[in-house]
């Protein structure tokens, strides 16, 4: 007996031998292009900070590059301090007392005091 659409050639349910084997198929791999799209995009995402970078860096033929900015000259190194620098930081910061510092500075200078001399 005909039904027109609903007639049991065109919609048999769950009982469709197709829907049995070839469903199932199509529904698994449904669920595997989903992942699939959504592990592209969230990699796609993951990795837009560094080709943004890497793009930005790029010259196009053509077209002017952007302006890069100057890399800072490296620093001096620091000159190494004199012992009679060494002698007058510790006085400032108070490690060593006036007649210390007047000694060092004699001693290092090459003068000798009056006390230091006579012995």
């Amino acid at each position: 007996m005909m039904h027109g659409y609903w007639d049991d050639r065109w919609f048999r349910g769950w009982n469709d031998p197709w829907w049995t084997a070839g469903g199932w198929v199509m529904m698994i791999g449904m669920v595997v292009l989903t992942v699939a799209v959504v592990v592209l995009v969230i990699s796609a995402l993951r990795q837009w900070p560094r080709l943004s970078a890497q793009a930005a860096t790029r010259s196009v033929p053509g077209m002017a590059a952007a302006p890069q900015a100057a890399a800072a000259p490296p620093a001096p190194p620091a000159p190494a301090e004199s012992p009679l620098d060494i002698a007058r930081r510790r006085y400032a910061a108070g490690e060593i007392d006036r007649d210390t510092y007047l000694q060092l500075v004699a001693d290092l200078s090459g003068q000798t005091t009056g006390s230091a001399g006579q012995a």
